[in-house]
């Protein structure tokens, strides 16, 4: 797979795990921007792959949701080498 379809196959899957992580706790976007402190509409651009998060922010976010950035990174980065 060329490199960057496979970045942006990554940076895809890492925005809709934090969502489903986000989903699955049942916490709100205002809720996971404050605790995180940084805009609701930040987060929701990641969420729907608008923006590509720094990694400052994705260790804020990874923080709020309790996981582990580099497992995030390793699970996103497996997925995104099995899409075609």
């Amino acid at each position: 797979m060329p490199t960057e379809k496979l970045r942006t196959n990554i940076c895809s899957e890492i925005a809709r795990r934090l969502k489903a992580e986000r989903l699955r706790q049942k916490l709100s976007l205002n809720v996971v921007s404050a605790r995180a402190g940084l805009n609701r509409q930040t987060v929701t651009f990641i969420e729907q792959e608008q923006r590509t998060p720094t990694v400052d922010t994705l260790l804020r976010l990874t923080e709020v949701l309790g996981i582990k950035l580099e497992d995030l990174i390793r699970k996103a980065r497996k997925t995104a080498l099995t899409k075609k």
